[in-house]
């Protein structure tokens, strides 16, 4: 177990410690300012009712091209040289003197990395809502009267009761947290298995596009169910939930528990002393 946790240290700081996590900040500014900007201009024309500070995290972690378009991207981005190792990596890994314990290290390395890609959206959006709207604990006016623009169940406050608005972040931020996960852990499978990085970045932005589209359909035809683009929030383009809340999570949980277990049984059958470096290739 110390061992575990000490690799585990040396790939937090080794990945967390660097240019790259700069990259969000201007990125995380602009999707504030631009969520700010439709709740008090672009909405202010057409709707009179007030936003409040709740209004701009739905928007923000709701919205699907942000999602898509800028966060998925930008995490994608982020977390795909975790694999494939360098010669370093390797000596680490032969040192560890275990391929389990190696790729639950790189596992729980995703997770956090994850976690903390959200945790910093989540202060920039906060910062942003305290500073410009007003603050107040239930729903805003605008959220009663107009849900589907702030990417609310269009049935709120009027067939269905909604959950409080802490409650329904937070199950949109779990739901957003289990799906980037299983993005990247399904990127360090195809990393793992092809031992190529342009692979992984691939097959992440594949599963980002298919998502996409699969959020975008006309319908949608029920087999989109299975794709994982309508269980990433709370609602997609259609403005309420058709799949049950726990079916999303069962689904991310499936996911995850499978890539997990293929990894695994990848491990087994490598050979990582004949891996090249990785920036040779």
């Amino acid at each position: 177990m110390k061992s575990f946790l000490t690799y585990l240290k040396l790939e937090l700081q080794s990945y967390l410690i660097r240019l790259r996590w700069l990259s969000p900040i201007p990125v995380f500014a602009y999707l504030c300012i631009h969520a700010n900007n439709y709740l008090t201009s672009y909405l202010a024309q057409i709707a009179p009712q007030l936003p409040n500070r709740w209004d701009l995290l739905f928007v923000v972690f709701g919205d699907q091209y942000y999602l898509y378009l800028g966060l998925g991207l930008l995490f994608i981005f982020l977390i795909s040289d975790l694999l494939p190792e360098s010669n370093l990596g390797q000596m680490k890994l032969l040192r560890l003197k275990s391929r389990k314990k190696w790729w639950l290290v790189k596992v729980c390395t995703l997770f956090i990395l994850t976690l903390f890609f959200l945790l910093l959206l989540l202060s920039f959006v906060s910062v942003t809502a305290y500073i410009t709207l007003p603050g107040t604990t239930g729903y805003s006016e605008l959220a009663q009267f107009e849900p589907m623009f702030l990417n609310l169940d269009i049935r709120f406050f009027v067939k269905l009761q909604p959950p409080s608005p802490a409650i329904y972040f937070t199950q949109n931020f779990g739901l957003l947290l289990l799906g980037f996960f299983s993005f990247g852990l399904i990127l360090l499978l195809v990393n793992l298995i092809t031992d190529r990085y342009y692979l992984g970045l691939i097959a992440g932005f594949s599963i980002l596009l298919v998502s996409y589209i699969s959020v975008s359909l006309s319908g949608p035809p029920r087999w989109a169910r299975f794709l994982p683009g309508v269980h990433l929030s709370y609602v997609q383009t259609i403005p309420f939930r058709y799949v049950p809340l726990w079916h999303s999570f069962l689904y991310w949980v499936i996911l995850i528990t499978a890539t997990i277990s293929i990894g695994l049984l990848v491990c087994k059958k490598r050979d990582f002393s004949a891996l090249q470096d990785n920036t040779e290739k």
